[in-house]
């Protein structure tokens, strides 16, 4: 499809291209941030340092987390409300993190004010039911906000701030970012109102 940027493109194989273009208004604000992270420390469930999962059976949320989440290899997690993380977020090889069955076709928020980075294969998805999708956001200003490795698979990515990496043939579904950076055989899956997903 074509490709626009406020600044310059390079590398778009198909579609028309068109740089400078004026920057778009981004769909989501400070405010809904803000409630989503109002969400996550709601019950009062704040753990204080940094959280390590590994194994098939870790549910979290709702969760504020004072320090950074780590998904070991092999892992998964299932999100049961929204979570805020104030440090970076590490998800090794093939791990997965997804919504709860209970939240049936309705949709959910990982936040961080970290780096985000994914493994190769690693994956974040919703809870299985049709229309349910997972966002990952970070209000980190890096040029590695959000870095996806090779054949990584994701719903909805959201930096504001900073720049998302897509490294070889990943595959998502939304993406917003100050800054993108696509490696080889990257799939952008366009839905129509895609970002306009309930949450």
């Amino acid at each position: 499809g074509d490709a626009y940027a406020v600044g310059t493109i390079s590398g778009v194989s198909t579609g028309q291209s068109f740089p400078n273009s004026p920057p778009a208004t981004l769909p989501l604000t400070d405010q809904d941030i803000l409630d989503w992270k109002a969400e996550a420390t709601s019950t009062g469930n704040i753990f204080v340092g940094n959280k390590n999962l590994s194994g098939p059976n870790n549910t979290l949320g709702p969760m504020k987390i004072q320090g950074n989440l780590t998904l070991n290899n092999l892992s998964q997690l299932k999100l049961t409300g929204t979570v805020w993380v104030t440090g970076n977020i590490s998800l090794g090889n093939s791990s997965a993190i997804s919504l709860d069955s209970s939240y049936g076709a309705g949709s959910g928020v990982l936040v961080s004010d970290g780096t985000v980075s994914f493994g190769n294969s690693a994956t974040i998805y919703g809870s299985g039911t049709t229309g349910s999708a997972l966002m990952l956001l970070t209000t980190s200003s890096s040029s590695n906000a959000i870095s996806l490795g090779n054949t990584a698979t994701a719903m909805i990515l959201y930096a504001p701030n900073g720049t998302i990496s897509l490294g070889n043939s990943a595959d998502l579904k939304v993406m917003v970012g100050k800054r993108v950076s696509l490696g080889n055989g990257v799939e952008l899956t366009y839905e129509q109102g895609g970002i306009g997903v309930s949450f």
